[in-house]
């Protein structure tokens, strides 16, 4: 666009402008190019700051997902841990049971084995009982029976004839346990040796 004779531009549109309308013109775009570089600037500046913003809150986020991870790695190790616990005591009941259960069959056994040796002790008891009584029995039997020393004999002299008489032979020496016994026979006559 270039002024014509006048010293005044043509525009697209037909109309004329002054010199001094341009230069207004001009001067406007211009502060309305410096405008929209301020504005272009604060909307950059505002941008950046956000980039910023969004780059911490990123990390902050990346952050935050590092600690659950790590925080899930944590519960996934304890309850590892609890449930290995839980087998280990598991474990430990059984084997206390299992203990138990030996516990009590060797206590039945040893209750077993203490009624057997009562009942040998009172079976032994009471045979030794019945011997000792038989024993005795026949200690009395024989206290009440004439001894085997007694001999019965039919031979004797004197007027009043023949008649049994008991002697027990003596074992010798003097006056000793078993002295000769003489009896008289109910025929008056003495009972010889």
């Amino acid at each position: 666009m270039f002024p014509d004779e006048y010293g005044n531009f043509n525009v697209p549109n037909g109309a004329s402008l002054s010199k001094k309308v341009l230069l207004e013109r001009v001067k406007r775009l211009k502060s309305e190019l410096a405008l929209l570089k301020e504005i272009k600037e604060d909307g950059d500046a505002r941008l950046k700051a956000q980039e910023l913003d969004f780059a911490r809150r990123n990390k902050e986020i990346q952050a935050q997902k590092e600690e659950n991870e790590r925080q899930l790695q944590m519960n996934d190790k304890a309850l590892s841990d609890a449930a290995l616990g839980v087998r280990t005591r598991d474990r430990q009941i059984i084997n206390l049971g299992g203990k138990i259960c030996r516990g009590r069959m060797a206590m039945q056994q040893l209750q077993k084995d203490k009624h057997q040796v009562v009942d040998r002790a009172k079976r032994e008891a009471r045979e030794e009982m019945n011997a000792e009584r038989q024993q005795q029995q026949q200690q009395q039997k024989k206290k009440q029976q004439p001894s085997q020393g007694m001999q019965i004999k039919s031979i004797g002299h004197g007027s009043g004839g023949a008649g049994p008489h008991f002697t027990r032979a003596s074992t010798g020496g003097g006056m000793g346990a078993n002295p000769v016994r003489v009896f008289k026979a109910p025929g008056g006559g003495r009972a010889g040796k």
